[in-house]
């Protein structure tokens, strides 16, 4: 699809693809730190002399426009406020705490629920580990561009080894809050109530959760809100700007993710991600895969092409960045629709596929794989996903970009997706699945 710009298009992709495989980056910490370990930072940001969007032409000014500022800057335009004080800020407080320049006051978080972990520890001033251990540690999957949250631990017995659990006050363990499968109403009271809790006093919490509530913290929590936006975050904005400033792709997933960015980032295109969910069964099974086909989710296909009707402009070339879990859906949407759809080749896999003395290793290569594959939907223009899927979610919310997203069932019928009422806002999206029922 590359090759069929015209050379001026070729030449601003390019540019794209170049300065986001090191601007986008983070740093190795943890198990894939150097020895010494570097200083944690972003990767560098590239202003090439003679290169960027040139002169617009056609396509989406406001795209364009992005593309220049990214231009003078030498990274991509984001929802955030560039340069806050407190990233700056926490950063020194996380680091202070964990060298023991500052009295020590730790959340360390395992499973789901990462950004509602790090907003309590934002508010409560912790400092913020992750010691998602299973299937492959975090810190194999992401780099980081501002904190290292990363546990150590021993490979044999998986016993966490950081010094500063050997001072006094975490000689008894964590406080553990197993926030799994909370309602919404517990969910809420996480942030509400002043943040305090049980464990305020506690110097040392973990969380284990599968929720989250960042988002309904601005609706259900005053004064998480409060100080929320004190801090330059807004609710359709929050996650991707603490996510950015927690977890980067890895550099050559990053040198891949370019590739694509820099095609959807493009004023001449209009990038619809369709990702559907079709089952665990579909990975394990080719024969039963068989049956995911482009007419038995012709609703999302229809969908697509309706919301760009609504959305693009005439001058755009309209593309379906298909992302799914099925490769016989992949093959078959290739076939159909052989001038828009963009697959990036990776097959698709369980995580938990493999077993053994291999299973971290293999796991860790799988992993990044979804990473790659799910990542480049916060760099479409619109999205539809699967409502009953947590991949598509989570990228909806870190593309940070209110009335572009629709959400559809796996099978069944869908509304006429080019009118407003059919597009899912944030505060739908947070209610549902990972919340179980609907707060009404």
């Amino acid at each position: 699809m590359v090759a069929q710009l015209d050379n001026k298009t070729q030449s601003t992709y390019n540019w794209l693809r170049t300065s986001r495989s090191t601007s986008e980056t983070g740093t190795p910490i943890g198990l894939s730190s150097r020895d010494p370990p570097d200083a944690i930072r972003r990767g560098h940001a590239r202003a090439d002399a003679g290169a960027g969007p040139g002169e617009f032409v056609t396509g989406s000014p406001e795209k364009y426009g992005r593309l220049v500022t990214e231009w003078k800057t030498g990274r991509q335009t984001t929802a955030c406020e560039a340069g806050a004080s407190w990233e700056r800020e926490y950063a020194e407080l996380h680091q202070g705490m964990l060298n023991g320049a500052i009295e020590p006051r730790i959340v360390q978080y395992s499973l789901m629920g990462i950004m509602s972990s790090f907003t309590y520890s934002i508010l409560t001033k912790r400092a913020f580990l992750i010691s998602w251990e299973w299937p492959a540690p975090m810190d194999l999957i992401f780099d980081s561009p501002f904190l290292d949250w990363s546990t150590p631990y021993h490979p044999e017995d998986t016993n966490h080894t950081h010094p500063l659990f050997e001072k006094e006050g975490f000689a008894g363990g964590p406080h553990v809050v197993d926030a799994v499968n909370w309602g919404a109403g517990s969910v809420d009271d996480l942030m509400a109530n002043e943040l305090k809790t049980d464990w305020e006093g506690h110097p040392w919490v973990s969380f284990v959760a599968n929720r989250g509530a960042l988002y309904r913290s601005f609706a259900h929590a005053p004064h998480a809100a409060s100080a929320l936006h004190s801090l330059g975050l807004q609710p359709s904005t929050a996650y991707t700007c603490l996510f950015n400033y927690l977890l980067r792709p890895k550099a050559d997933v990053a040198n891949l993710l370019a590739q694509y960015s820099a095609l959807f980032s493009l004023p001449e295109i209009f990038s619809i991600a369709i990702q559907i969910r079709t089952g665990d069964g579909s990975m394990w099974n080719s024969d039963a895969d068989k049956d995911n086909t482009v007419a038995r989710y012709q609703h999302y296909f229809t969908c697509a092409s309706q919301l760009a009707a609504s959305l693009a402009l005439p001058s755009q070339k309209i593309i379906y960045y298909l992302v799914s879990d099925s490769e016989h859906l992949k093959l078959d949407a290739l076939r159909t629709f052989p001038d828009q759809v963009v697959l990036t080749g990776i097959g698709a896999s369980h995580v938990l596929e493999d077993q053994g003395p291999q299973q971290v290793w293999n796991t860790v290569d799988r992993l990044q794989d979804a990473v790659a594959d799910s990542w480049a939907q916060g760099d479409v223009d619109a999205q539809i996903i699967t409502n009953d899927s947590g991949f598509g979610k989570i990228h909806a919310f870190r593309r940070g970009r209110e009335g572009t997203t629709i959400s559809l069932p796996r099978q069944g019928g869908a509304p006429d997706c080019g009118m407003p009422d059919s597009l899912t806002s944030f505060r739908q999206l947070s209610e549902a699945w990972s919340l179980g029922k609907r707060r009404l």
